[in-house]
């Protein structure tokens, strides 16, 4: 029997580690018992331990978890809806949505990007600490309006400006930071014509509390 503490987590995921894959056990609960089964060799494994502090780093990291798992950006449909959406809104969904299916389901392979962007890392790009990138598995789009939607430790109005090239966005402080984590979107403010937009056309999907690293990490 395996005992951990939640320390303040929402959700908590057991996790099995074996020949590079990950497995899903056990949710929500605090002590595991692993059952080894019958054991015909030599094998090892490692159990590990997942916390969730906030649903939108979960729904963000899931397909991690899952190999067969995607995830779709569900911000910048238009026309726009809150939880409902038009007629033409639900249709744009689908026009997001078919190219994975496509793709998953009847083996045709993209000709560029079809999912949303996603962020890789956070770093202060120097020393001076003035100034973070953040590096995304595909290419981005900045736009001015953007610089309210960041919150370093919880904490807006901190950013002036930015600058996209690439994967990597770009973000110029009002002072220099010790911020350990960044956020984008806060669910209560958002709108439609302030979001990170992929080159393929698909907003990103939003982190929050994203560990800022002390410079790029090593590739």
């Amino acid at each position: 029997m395996i005992t951990a503490q939640a320390n303040g987590a929402q959700k908590i995921y057991w996790i099995i580690r074996q020949d590079g894959e990950e497995t899903l056990a056990a949710v929500d609960r605090l002590t595991f018992r692993f059952d080894a089964g019958r054991v015909a060799g030599d094998t090892s494994l490692s159990i590990g331990l997942k916390r969730a502090q906030n649903s939108g780093k979960l729904q963000r990291t899931l397909p991690r978890l899952y190999s067969n798992m995607g995830i779709m950006s569900t911000l910048g449909i238009r026309p726009p809806g809150t939880c409902h959406y038009p007629l033409a809104g639900w249709s744009a969904f689908a026009h997001m949505v078919q190219p994975l299916i496509e793709r998953d389901l009847y083996g045709q392979a993209p000709t560029g990007s079809i999912t949303p962007p996603d962020l890789k890392h956070a770093y202060f790009t120097s020393d001076a600490k003035d100034a973070i990138a953040l590096e995304f598995d595909q290419p981005v789009i900045w736009k001015d309006a953007l610089a309210s939607e960041f919150y370093l430790d919880g904490q807006s109005g901190v950013v002036v400006s930015g600058v996209a090239a690439g994967n990597v966005l770009t973000l110029t402080l009002k002072q220099a930071s010790t911020a350990g984590t960044i956020t984008y979107l806060d669910s209560k403010s958002w709108r439609q014509d302030r979001l990170i937009d992929g080159a393929n056309g698909i907003a990103a999907l939003t982190f929050c509390e994203a560990p800022i690293s002390a410079a790029k990490p090593p590739r």
